[in-house]
């Protein structure tokens, strides 16, 4: 019998690949739709971002310094 792993999970918060993502390579490409969301979640985190061009169906997201 294959036992689980009863371990609490802490929860995620929206984006937090992509915030992660945007720290190491100071760019990202972000869905269309979800661009207004992220840019504001990375303001809450107080991360200041630039907006791009559009490229293949996203946006181009840049992490000021």
């Amino acid at each position: 019998m294959k036992q689980r792993n009863n371990k609490a999970q802490k929860p995620t918060r929206p984006f937090d690949g992509l915030i992660k993502q945007l720290n190491k390579e100071q760019l990202v490409l972000v869905n269309l739709d979800k661009a207004k969301d992220f840019v504001q979640e990375c303001g809450k985190r107080g991360i200041v971002c630039g907006v791009g061009s559009k490229y293949n169906g996203g946006l181009v997201i840049y992490k000021k310094n």
